[in-house]
């Protein structure tokens, strides 16, 4: 996925009006790959939590949450998807990871 389709996606499960300094953050990866990884790799601590919709998120079904979105080991998008998962005991989760690819010298 390029970024501008990451944008959409976003768009389509976050949130229309996304800021633009969350945008720039997005266009600064190249693309965006669908992968499992490992619930305890994320680091989820970094913002404060909204209890109420932690509550919610833990009573959908797992398979029909869309993926988290993590670049360089941090979330992009899905930080109460990633503590319903490890209050859950959860090992694994479905991510879009962010890759920018640099010339090699």
């Amino acid at each position: 996925m390029n970024t501008e389709q990451m944008i959409n996606y976003l768009r389509s499960t976050h949130n229309k009006d996304l800021h633009q300094d969350y945008l720039d953050h997005i266009r600064s990866y190249d693309s965006f790959e669908l992968s499992w990884i490992l619930v305890d790799d994320v680091n989820s601590d970094l913002v404060n939590i909204n209890t109420n919709k932690v509550s919610l998120y833990s009573l959908l079904d797992e398979s029909t949450v869309p993926p988290i979105v993590v670049a360089d080991g941090v979330i992009i998008d899905g930080y109460h998807r990633v503590t319903v998962a490890k209050a859950q005991g959860q090992m694994t989760i479905p991510a879009w990871i962010g890759y920018t690819y640099r010339p090699r010298c």
